[in-house]
């Protein structure tokens, strides 16, 4: 059983590891569409469909996305 103070740690691992792939995803974005505003919006919003798409279909999955 974790204790409180494992829990808190690995709450704030959990939102670091989301930064992280946030910046690696923002960074590949950036180096793909040579700085056009457009294309990058569309990125992500086709990346939130997909993430919102696949959690609604597998509900057990949203704590690894």
């Amino acid at each position: 059983m974790e204790t409180e103070t494992e829990k808190y740690t690995i709450s704030h691992l959990g939102i670091i590891r989301l930064f992280a792939v946030w910046g690696l995803l923002e960074a590949f974005i950036h180096y793909t569409t040579k700085d056009n505003k457009e294309m990058e919006v569309i990125i992500h919003i086709i990346v939130f469909v997909i993430i919102n798409v696949i959690a609604y279909r597998y509900p057990k999955i949203i704590k690894y996305l």
